[in-house]
């Protein structure tokens, strides 16, 4: 099993860090075949963390986009999140303060 292979099987129970290093392993071609749709769709995943660099990184990639690669876009992120998304798989993240005793 590959790195991708380890990577896509975390990132689809919604683990935010994986969803976001493949997006930009497919961005960039590594190790897999280069697909924007597809690094796009991983990053408006990774994207709903709240992370604010994601946030922008996923909004500037996205402005770039002519009209129809964002509807494009649109599309797939729609089917990735109805599959991937919080909702569907029941995953509620909550940031928690751990104090040292």
């Amino acid at each position: 099993m590959c790195c991708t292979d380890y990577l896509k099987e975390l990132a689809a129970p919604a683990y935010k860090d994986s969803q976001y290093h493949l997006a930009f392993m497919f961005l960039k071609g590594q190790h897999v075949k280069q697909s924007t749709l597809i690094e796009m769709s991983w990053l408006a995943l990774a994207a709903k963390s709240g992370r604010k660099n994601w946030i922008s990184q996923f909004d500037k990639f996205h402005s770039f986009a002519t009209t129809e690669e964002q509807l494009k876009f649109d599309e797939i992120i729609r089917n990735y999140k109805s599959k991937l998304g919080f909702k569907v798989q029941q995953i509620i993240c909550r940031k928690i303060k751990i104090h040292n005793q």
